[in-house]
């Protein structure tokens, strides 16, 4: 400490007290190889960077850390200070010994931070990952910090770039910056799920959020910590209109999270299975019989229910009982079993269907039309979405 606090003393005079003293003996024994401006930082003394011995140290790093001077004074959450340090210069690119930037350090503390640090054209490792491969963006989806991810990604923050080491620097998906998207739609995310990763699509809050970020590149399958889609979410926020949305934009029904389960899986868990949502899934063509870790079908699960109708859903469309050797099996899904659940009441009397019928007789007829004298047959495509009683029909030109 002789070679330091003699020195800090006589710039900083304000600490040449007991107490003063007493602060700078403690920091220093917890970070002997601190220097002169990463205490300056640490105490928030903003005059001392005036100091021109001070500032030959500005852009040092600590011996047993690798922090620099900067990200000392992040950590503190000390806005001014960070001002300061960035009036006189301070690199923006330096990473300590974790790989950890700046904005790994400034993605825990707050907004105001973050913003300005990013005031001017935003550095390369915004969106840098550290060795355990997290970028500043995961790092405060971890800290629960939703005004942080916002801030990040007002900043551009690359949402596509997926958390671990072992995909670190191997991702090949093309960038995706979702700020402008937020800048003019503010609060169209939820932040109930940002503790758990993953992109804006997870958090999304309806489906013209989802519609709007898939078309800023929001990879539409990415996952988050749970290895979990954006499709599971949804499923489990019970959100049919968002379920929709993603199936109907190119979400994969059959990924598994990491306990093994599809959106299948997760539908047929809730306390409250959704049919509306259980007919979705089973439309877009999922595997009705992929096991998860625990070597349960969705079957086995929904026989395990009270709900009938699903149960029924699930048999209606294929869905295989569990083999001899599996434990835990109820009437609905045992290999023998007689349980297929509750059918859907036979309508009685003219149905939807005669009228389906008769419009798609009308939709089959061929018309001619005249373009520069020639005749041109078209034939008409009808696409009907029944969901008891026709809402909407389209009729288009092929």
């Amino acid at each position: 400490m002789k070679d330091k606090i003699p020195v800090f003393i006589e710039i900083a005079k304000d600490m040449a007290n007991i107490q003063g003293l007493q602060k700078v003996c403690d920091i220093l024994a917890e970070h002997p190889s601190w220097t002169l401006a990463h205490l300056a930082a640490h105490f928030a003394l903003y005059d001392c960077f005036n100091n021109a011995m001070i500032n030959s140290y500005l852009n040092s790093s600590d011996i047993a850390t690798g922090m620099s001077p900067l990200q000392v004074a992040v950590t503190t959450g000390n806005l001014k200070t960070v001002l300061t340090l960035l009036t006189a210069k301070c690199s923006l690119e330096h990473l300590d010994h974790n790989a950890n930037s700046v904005f790994h350090h400034a993605a825990t503390t707050n907004k105001e931070i973050i913003s300005a640090l990013t005031q001017d054209t935003p550095p390369l490792c915004l969106n840098a990952q550290n060795k355990l491969g997290y970028t500043p963006l995961h790092l405060a989806c971890v800290a629960d910090k939703p005004e942080c991810v916002k801030a990040l990604l007002l900043a551009g923050a690359d949402v596509n770039i997926p958390a671990g080491c072992e995909l670190q620097n191997t991702y090949t998906c093309d960038p995706g910056y979702v700020g402008q998207y937020l800048q003019n739609n503010p609060n169209t995310l939820s932040h109930q799920d940002m503790k758990y990763g993953g992109t804006p699509l997870h958090w999304a809050v309806s489906r013209p959020v989802i519609d709007a970020l898939v078309d800023v590149n929001c990879q539409i399958n990415a996952v988050n910590f749970q290895n979990r889609t954006a499709l599971h979410v949804m499923v489990m926020r019970n959100k049919l209109e968002c379920v929709v949305a993603l199936l109907s934009r190119g979400a994969e029904t059959d990924l598994v999270d990491c306990d093994g389960n599809t959106a299948l899986h997760l539908t047929v868990s809730q306390p409250s299975i959704s049919i509306p949502i259980l007919h979705s899934i089973i439309v877009f063509q999922a595997d009705l019989n992929l096991l998860n870790n625990n070597g349960e079908s969705p079957r086995h699960i929904v026989a395990r229910t009270t709900n009938s109708k699903a149960l029924y859903c699930l048999h209606a469309v294929g869905a295989r009982r569990c083999p001899p050797d599996m434990q835990g099996c109820t009437s609905g899904c045992m290999a023998g079993g007689d349980n297929n659940g509750e059918p859907p009441l036979r309508v009685i009397g003219p149905t939807n269907r005669d009228i389906l019928n008769q419009m798609l007789a009308v939709a089959a007829m061929e018309f001619a039309s005249e373009k520069s004298g020639d005749k041109t047959t078209k034939k008409g495509r009808l696409l009907c979405l029944d969901g008891g009683g026709i809402r909407g029909i389209e009729l288009c030109d092929i």
